[in-house]
Formats: C-alpha cells, structure tokens, sequence
C-alpha cells in the first residue's frame, strides 16, 4: 500500500521536544515521518550529508517546515544559506505540497523587523530581537520568512506556541489534501464524460456542416461561397472564447455594458496573449519546472487556472502545442470581426 512520507525540516536543539510529538502524532496516522535526526535518511556515500537530506526530500509527498530562533548548521554550498533552507527550496522546486510553523514570538519579531526595515533602514541590522537566539543570525532568519511569504504559491504559514497546535493543524490540513483530492476525482470523472460528448458532437457537426454547405452552394449559386467564408470566420471567433472560458474556467460579464464593450475591443496588430493581459485580468508567470526547462504561463488571476505559454529548453506537450495553436487561430477571426459583430458574439454567448 502506498503510504505518503512526511519531511519535517528544522533546526533541532531548539525544537526536539516538538520534533519527537510530531514524530508520533505523523506516525499515529500510519504516514511515515522523515527525520534527519532519527536516522530516516540515507546518506550516500559519495554525497555531502546535506545533500543526501535534500535528497530525501524527492522521495516525500508532504513537507513540514518549522522556523524557531535558531538558524542552524550553514548549507555546504551556500554560506548565506542553512540547511533549513536547502531542504525548504528543494520542497518548493519539487511542488510538493508545504506546510510552514513559526513560533509566535519570531513572527511577532519578524513584524517589527519589516516595520524597521522601513522606517529606520540605516538602524534596522541594530535591533535586538528577543526570540533569536544569536542575533547576528536574525536578519538571515527573518529573510527566510520573507522568502516562504512571498512565494506566488504554496506559502501556508501558521504562527504557534506549543506542539498541540501543529498536530491540531497538521490535522484540518491533511483532511482538506484529502478532500481536494476526492473532489478532482470527481471532477476529472465528469470532465472525461464531457470531453467524449464533446468529441461526439464535434463529429456530428462538422458531418452536418459538410451537408449543409453542399445543400447552399447548390440553392445560391452566386453567394453562397462569400457567405459561407462568413460564417467560418464567426464561428471561429466564436471558439475563441469558447477555448479561453474552457481552459481558465472565466465567466464573461454579462450586463456590464462597459466591460463587455471593453473586450469587444481588439488592436488588430496584438497576439491574443497581448489582448487578454490588457483586460487586466490575466498575467504572466514564470514556474520553474526542473533545471532544464522554464515556462511561462498565462495566469488568471480570478480563477487560479494557467496555460503554458513557450518552453525554453524544452518542448510543450502535444495538447499545450495544439491548444495555442488553435487559440492563435481562432483569436485572428476574432479579430476580423468588426466591433459591433465582436460585441453582439460576446453578448450572445454570455
């Protein structure tokens, strides 16, 4: 039986009393608990012993960080960094999913160090934090919460003073992975049975607009190759959006008159990515997916969806590639259009 594995990343002088509870509480819930202290990672041989926990962490499905008032032992390959750190940015390189704990009263201290970093930017090094244990540490401690806040994605921190209060969380955090889980299970089901119907009536459509257009050429001899051009032309305008409302989940802003307007409003030198940043909705990321490839994304802001964009030193898969595609050809139509046809297709599918 798959079983998920548990990191739990801290300094541990400071923090043992809590690291041994937590080491029950995640075994008591038939996970296994990864702990560089209790002998759970396999230092290689032919590795740095930093870089064999690092390594541990690609074999873990959930990561839990915990920042106290010590900084710890110093990462081999980076002086500024601990080892705290290398793990965490190892976690966050990999997506899995992170959980981070700082004790109250670094948080409280980490406040008042943001707060004097601005008002007093030639003193703020000086002050004396009372939860940091040394305090020519304090700046590097209070820079790693900085880095973990603002990460884009996965930056869930709790404050906390004793070790109830992490297992309490832990709890509600993992039964929601559970249900999110359950629910894109069920989602993917319903989106399988969508696609095939999908699928099913595209063929029909396409078979029944093969019938039709030969009916028309032979009634209108004259006007029926320019009107069915039209048509064409409309009805991939209309897929434009169709693909953009599929593949970010937006919903068009029916009755408002001005924004709807807005988006009826196409420069026609622009790329549909040009076009959806200037709604002011939308834009662009990039995620670092391994060492040999970086993607830039489209992000919807609302909806949380992203498509990629490009690869640099490496390919999109054929779905991604076949969707950009499309949506490139199909944002050109709709660019064809003139205003008032945009408005009244945007109107009409809202």
């Amino acid at each position: 039986m798959a079983t998920p594995r548990v990191f739990v990343s801290s300094t541990c002088y400071d923090l043992n009393e809590i690291r041994d509870s937590l080491y029950s509480f995640i075994s008591s819930l038939n996970y296994v608990p990864v702990f560089s202290d209790k002998n759970d990672v396999f230092y290689h041989p032919d590795m740095h012993t930093h870089d064999s926990c690092i390594k541990e962490v690609e074999t873990c499905q959930l990561f839990v960080l915990i920042i106290g008032g010590r900084f710890g032992g110093k990462y081999h390959l980076d002086t500024e960094k601990s080892i705290v750190n290398a793990e965490y940015a190892a976690a966050r390189h990999l997506k899995i999913p992170i959980f981070t704990f700082i004790k109250r009263e670094v948080y409280e201290d980490h406040r008042q160090f943001s707060h004097n970093k601005v008002q007093k930017p030639d003193l703020y090094d000086q002050f004396y934090y009372s939860a940091i244990d040394k305090q020519e540490h304090a700046i590097n401690i209070f820079d790693f919460v900085n880095e973990v806040r603002k990460n884009d994605i996965n930056n869930a921190i709790f404050s906390f003073e004793y070790g109830r209060e992490i297992k309490d969380i832990l709890l509600k955090q993992f039964a929601g992975l559970f249900y999110d889980f359950l629910w894109q299970r069920l989602k993917k089901s319903e989106f399988e049975k969508t696609e095939k119907l999908l699928t099913d009536l595209t063929v029909l459509s396409k078979k029944t607009e093969e019938i039709i257009e030969n009916i028309y050429k032979q009634v209108d001899t004259k006007n029926a190759v320019n009107n069915l051009e039209k048509i064409e032309l409309e009805t991939d305008a209309r897929r434009f959006w169709i693909n953009i409302i599929r593949e970010f989940g937006v919903v068009l802003p029916v009755g408002d008159v001005p924004r709807m307007k807005e988006l009826s409003n196409v420069n026609k030198t622009e790329s549909w990515v040009e076009y959806l940043l200037r709604t002011g909705k939308f834009k662009i990321i990039d995620n670092n997916v391994n060492e040999n490839k970086l993607i830039s994304c489209l992000y919807h802001e609302g909806t949380k969806e992203v498509i990629a964009l490009k690869a640099i030193k490496g390919e999109l898969t054929a779905y991604q590639t076949d969707t950009l595609n499309k949506i490139n050809k199909y944002f050109k139509a709709f660019a064809m259009l003139t205003n008032d046809k945009r408005e009244e297709l945007l109107n009409g599918m809202a």
